[in-house]
């Protein structure tokens, strides 16, 4: 049986968070494939962030 973990933090925060310590990690790589995935890593949190927030947002509606 999995243990449940309480969260502190709503998903969105800790998306972005997570976002933030990518980004200045980026900052410190030198170029080359760590720094390339690091920077695909960080374009999926930013979809992650946006598919998040606009599934809370009123632009989505209900079909019919």
């Amino acid at each position: 049986m999995r243990r449940r973990v309480e969260q502190t933090t709503s998903l969105d925060e800790r998306l972005t968070d997570h976002l933030r310590q990518i980004e200045e990690r980026v900052k410190n790589l030198p170029p080359g494939p760590e720094r390339i995935e690091a920077l695909k890593k960080a374009e999926k949190l930013r979809h992650a962030v946006a598919v998040y927030n606009y599934f809370l947002s009123n632009e989505l509606k209900p079909p019919g």
